[in-house]
């Protein structure tokens, strides 16, 4: 869907209040993980905001997949850029980021105060947040894939997306699905436009033949005998031509409608800005890119090779999160910036909190600067913004040239495959949501699985046919969460 004229936006205070008002509660709202994120920014800012459609959320997460750093961050990030501006979607992306930052550095630089074990009620409370949050994935996948999945082509390339991406967790398999579909799309559409192109010239070419033929036989006939045959064919023909016509424009006008019904309320003209600029983001992009590799090899103190190393890993990190993970051990705990047990901690910690899971940096970075004169404070904030700066460098830069070719005919063919992998990924991350849940479960208590399906069904048809807030619905999974372990591992003394 093409946008409207470009307008002018509102004013910037006005965007900004609009950010604030819509973005605060995410930074507390936002567990499960960045799948969840996914469903819960779907349901707010495109079914309940109107902000836009889900054409435009499709492209927009796809383009997110294909690049490094947080998904669902950007997605955030990128549907308040092309919404409010960059001052307004850098407010956004704090609100969405922040509580999840001082949370994770007060907990690096009270480690020693920190037990070995999370107490059991904290861990059925997350579990009732991740089963809900598993309930609205199930439903943003099943009204994506309801918008962007309506023929065959696009349905098997969604089934095959989904596929692969819960065998397969490589770190690369999300571009790659990205630009698999958008080949196959373009491919496909391009060979069948031609082949009916071809077909139609035939079809005309036999009809043009036929009429010839009975030309020369209407010449043998007499002049009566026509006239008196041709009279009723016509007036036949003219009838089975109005009807058509009238079935026709009643479809127009029912599929206009239907159009009509699809676009955004509250839509308003995307904020653009030149391709010039983004340009100049990519351009620093790999500037710092190859500041942190020298700073990385020959490395002047702790700070600099800790800001270096994260971004490196901003920059490197396709499929978010959990990618993320274990790359971080691997930079941080063999040179003894902390040890395996504090890494575990911290984990297990980012799993129970909102906002996304790369603010695990934040946890490492107090950590790897720990000090008494407050140098975990500064440890903490490098690691901030190393680890999500390149993505948003990068999404800053991908921004205007999106803009400008998503309306080519060409781009529409490739968006097509491209976006049906996407929603692929939304049905896959259900499956991959879930068995999570169960995950960290000390040995010898009961998974209890039976109950966490009835909170996603719980979760999928409040959100669906209740029209209860997304929010409110995460709250009610904590709270079944912490009944559970009130009923069932409270009179055993766990």
């Amino acid at each position: 869907m093409s946008p409207p004229p470009q307008t002018r936006l509102p004013s910037l205070a006005s965007r900004l209040v609009e950010i604030t008002v819509t973005y605060f509660p995410f930074g507390y709202i936002t567990f499960g993980g960045p799948n969840a994120h996914v469903a819960l920014l779907h349901e707010r800012l495109v079914i309940n905001k109107r902000w836009l459609d889900d054409q435009t959320f499709s492209e927009i997460f796809s383009i997110c997949q294909a690049l490094p750093g947080p998904a669902s961050t950007e997605l955030a990030y990128s549907i308040a850029l092309v919404r409010a501006g960059f001052i307004p979607a850098m407010w956004g992306f704090l609100l969405w980021s922040i509580p999840g930052f001082i949370v994770m550095t007060g907990a690096g630089i009270g480690i020693s105060y920190i037990t070995s074990s999370v107490p059991i009620w904290a861990l059925r409370l997350e579990q009732g947040l991740s089963a809900a949050a598993v309930g609205l994935v199930a439903l943003a996948g099943f009204r994506l894939g309801s918008s962007i999945a309506k023929d065959r082509l696009t349905k098997i390339l969604l089934l095959i997306s989904a596929g692969l991406a819960i065998c397969y967790e490589a770190p690369w398999l999300y571009p790659v699905l990205m630009i698999f579909g958008g080949t196959v799309s373009y491919v496909f559409d391009t060979f069948v436009a031609w082949k009916t192109g071809e077909a139609a010239a035939k079809e005309l070419k036999k009809e043009g033949g036929d009429r010839e033929n009975d030309v020369k036989e209407a010449n043998t006939a007499t002049t009566s005998e026509s006239e008196v045959k041709q009279l009723p064919e016509e007036d036949a023909q003219l009838k089975r031509r109005a009807a058509a016509n009238a079935t026709d424009n009643a479809a127009d006008e029912e599929k206009a409608l239907e159009d009509e019904k699809e676009k955004p309320t509250a839509y308003r003209p995307m904020y653009t800005y030149s391709k010039k600029i983004g340009f100049a983001f990519l351009l620093a992009f790999l500037l710092l890119l190859i500041l942190a590799i020298i700073g990385r090899s020959a490395p002047v103190n702790l700070p600099t090779e800790l800001l270096s190393i994260f971004y490196i890993v901003g920059s490197i990190i396709f499929g978010g999160g959990p990618v993320v993970i274990p790359l971080l051990r691997g930079y941080t705990v063999p040179p003894g910036w902390l040890t395996d047990r504090e890494f575990l901690i911290g984990l297990a910690l980012i799993q129970a909190l909102p906002g996304p899971n790369f603010n695990f940096a934040v946890y490492v970075g107090a950590l790897a600067l720990r000090g008494p004169n407050g140098q975990g404070v500064a440890g903490a904030f490098l690691a901030f913004v190393g680890i999500f700066l390149p993505g948003l460098l990068l999404k800053n830069a991908v921004v205007p040239f999106w803009q400008w070719i998503r309306d080519k005919p060409f781009m529409k063919k490739v968006f097509r495959g491209v976006n049906a992998c996407a929603v692929g990924l939304v049905f896959a991350a259900i499956w991959l949501l879930w068995t999570q849940i169960s995950i960290g479960v000390p040995t010898g208590l009961d998974s209890h699985e039976g109950f966490h399906i009835v909170v996603a069904a719980i979760a999928f048809v409040a959100a669906a046919y209740l029209k209860v807030p997304a929010p409110a619905i995460i709250v009610i999974g904590g709270v079944l969460g912490v009944l559970e372990w009130a009923a069932t591992d409270l009179p055993q003394g766990h």
